[in-house]
C-alpha cells in the first residue's frame, strides 16, 4: 500500500513525494510528513542506528534523527517532524501542482 501510494502522488503531482538525496535525506523528509517512529519500533528495527541517535536516559532517553550534512559544510534544515502536511504536497486547496486545474469544473475549493 505505501508504495502505491507514493507512486499515485507521483502521477498526480509530476514529482516523487520523498524525493530524498539519500537513503538519510529521504527518512527525514518522512519524518517531516509522518512524525517520529514510536519509539517501541525504533528500539526493534534492525537499521536504527543508521537514520537516530538514542538520546542519554538524562535527556529523556528517546531518538533523534540524524543530521544530514549540507552543501555550505553545515546541515541541512528540516520542518519539525509531522508539521509538513500531504494535503499542501498534493496542492489540493489550490488546484493541483502548479495550480494546473484551477478553475476547471470539479476541482475548485468552493
Amino acid at each position: 500500500m505505501w508504495s502505491l501510494g507514493c507512486i499515485l502522488v507521483e502521477m498526480h503531482t509530476g514529482e516523487p513525494l520523498f524525493s530524498g538525496a539519500n537513503e538519510l535525506d529521504q527518512m527525514n523528509k518522512i519524518v517531516e510528513v509522518l512524525g517520529m517512529p514510536p519509539d517501541h519500533l525504533l528500539d526493534q528495527a534492525h537499521k536504527t542506528r543508521k537514520f537516530f541517535d538514542k538520546l542519554p536516559a538524562s535527556e529523556g532517553g528517546g531518538y533523534v534523527l540524524k543530521k544530514v550534512a549540507g552543501k555550505d559544510g553545515g546541515y541541512r534544515k528540516y520542518r519539525p517532524a509531522g508539521t509538513r502536511r500531504l494535503h499542501d504536497i498534493l496542492g489540493v486547496e489550490g488546484g493541483g501542482p502548479a495550480a494546473r486545474r484551477r478553475g476547471e469544473p470539479g476541482h475548485s475549493v468552493s
